[in-house]
């Protein structure tokens, strides 16, 4: 594939699948429950249109995914609470620098009214773990792959790919962005040292969850 083949295919399959990340909240996400819930009907969709794409174009191995296999549950379950290990030292640095530059998270008071009850915690699991297999779907998986096939140095396309998953975190602010295109840095280098979608995608879930709850009840 050319590379403005390659940039035209990423620029149409980001327009499809997170465009809506840039356009006004809908009414029914007024509450932080609406929200997340909100979040995971659209991170399922992604799901779905990923999964249909990847298959019908070029299958899922070509795009660095495997079949998962029910007797690899062990290591599975270690390499993906090794990434939310990761993500947990990357994101404790970055609060650490945002403490001393007095920096904040738009994201944080977003989930203010979060409580831990049956409920609640049922909707952040759903919302926690279909965000971690869609971005993981995309932007490590997806993005580099169709880059790497452009000839692009795999440094580059994992660097090019973490940049628009900071991009995408817009609405958190520059602070937020950079903080997560340096936890997709992070997710990257453990894909490139062999570690699988869904044990990025389940660790990416546990990350997110661990913040909704420490969130909750703020």
């Amino acid at each position: 594939m050319s590379p403005p083949a390659a940039l035209a295919v990423l620029a149409a399959a980001y327009a499809v699948f997170w465009l809506d990340l840039f356009l006004p909240t809908p009414a029914v996400a007024g509450t932080v429950q609406g929200w997340l819930a909100f979040g995971t009907a659209k991170n399922l969709l992604r799901i779905i249109g990923l999964s249909f794409l990847m298959a019908r174009w070029r299958g899922f191995a070509w795009h660095g995914i495997d079949p998962l296999s029910l007797g690899s549950w062990t290591k599975l379950l270690g390499d993906a609470f090794l990434a939310a290990l990761w993500l947990a030292a990357g994101a404790l640095a970055g609060i650490l620098f945002a403490l001393a530059a007095g920096l904040e998270n738009p994201l944080l008071p977003r989930l203010e009214g979060l409580e831990v009850g049956f409920l609640p915690v049922i909707v952040m699991v759903a919302a926690s773990f279909s965000t971690g297999y869609a971005e993981e779907m995309f932007f490590r998986f997806f993005a580099p792959s169709v880059l790497e096939d452009a000839g692009v140095p795999a440094l580059e396309a994992g660097i090019a790919a973490s940049a628009v998953f900071g991009i995408s975190h817009g609405s958190q602010g520059f602070f937020g962005m950079a903080m997560a295109f340096a936890l997709g840095l992070i997710l990257w280098r453990l894909r490139r040292r062999g570690k699988g979608l869904h044990a990025l995608a389940i660790g990416h879930g546990i990350y997110n969850l661990c913040v909704m709850l420490l969130a909750a009840g703020r």
